[in-house]
């Protein structure tokens, strides 16, 4: 008799455990959603005191030319903008990949939110060496190649976010409304994601749309996403 109690509360006990456990990973994902969007926020506010304003398709010269004045601000920009939010990103879309039941569709959750991840991380080293090599060096068409690299790959990691959205709401695992703007949001980042890659200014303009609904759609998956 006393090895079945023994059992049982070694059971419960595992339960608590494993509850414990993902009620922690939850926290961490909703603190990670709220830092995606804080950060993205002090990087916009970094910028708007010296506003840069280079079109996605400059020319090496043209990119000198506009970053001049601008370095400490873009670089302080490119961390809070690229390097943090890959972490906080990483950790929503861990979360998302338990959240999801096994099967394609976490896959897809997991690879198209990991792979985002590691291209905003490349995009932030690229960044740097923009901003504190190339242009503080004079290295115009470094410079130049450097730009248009960060810009193809944004491009990429938007289409890879549209895919990451679309794929978590049909998990099961975020509410129905966060499942109606990640529709919109991959609407509208695979418009600028096209803009980006194929240095279009006027498809790229659509990030204007598609960035503040991003901001909302990881903040809100950080804090709502649950394992059913």
């Amino acid at each position: 008799m006393s090895n079945t109690v023994t059992a049982g509360e070694q059971q419960a006990g595992a339960g608590r455990d494993g509850a414990a456990r993902s009620g922690s990973r939850s926290v961490a994902a909703g603190v990670a959603g709220v830092a995606y969007l804080a950060s993205w926020a002090a990087g916009l506010v970094a910028m708007s005191v010296r506003p840069l304003n280079v079109p996605i398709d400059a020319s090496s010269p043209q990119v000198v030319a506009g970053y001049a004045g601008h370095l400490a601000a873009a670089t302080v920009q490119n961390l809070l903008s690229e390097g943090l939010p890959a972490i906080a990103l990483a950790v929503v879309v861990l979360w998302l990949g338990r959240a999801v039941p096994a099967g394609a569709t976490r896959g897809v959750v997991l690879w198209t939110g990991i792979a985002a991840v590691a291209v905003s991380l490349a995009q932030c080293v690229l960044g740097l060496m923009l901003t504190a090599w190339a242009l503080p060096d004079h290295r115009t068409g470094l410079a130049g190649g450097l730009f248009v690299a960060v810009n193809h790959l944004d491009g990429v990691k938007m289409l890879l976010l549209a895919a990451l959205a679309l794929a978590a709401g049909r998990g099961g695992a975020l509410p129905r409304w966060v499942g109606v703007v990640g529709v919109v949001l991959a609407l509208s980042l695979a418009a600028s994601g096209i803009g980006y890659l194929l240095l279009l200014n006027g498809l790229g303009d659509a990030a204007f749309v598609s960035g503040p609904i991003l901001l909302v759609w990881v903040c809100a998956a950080g804090l709502t996403a649950r394992r059913r």
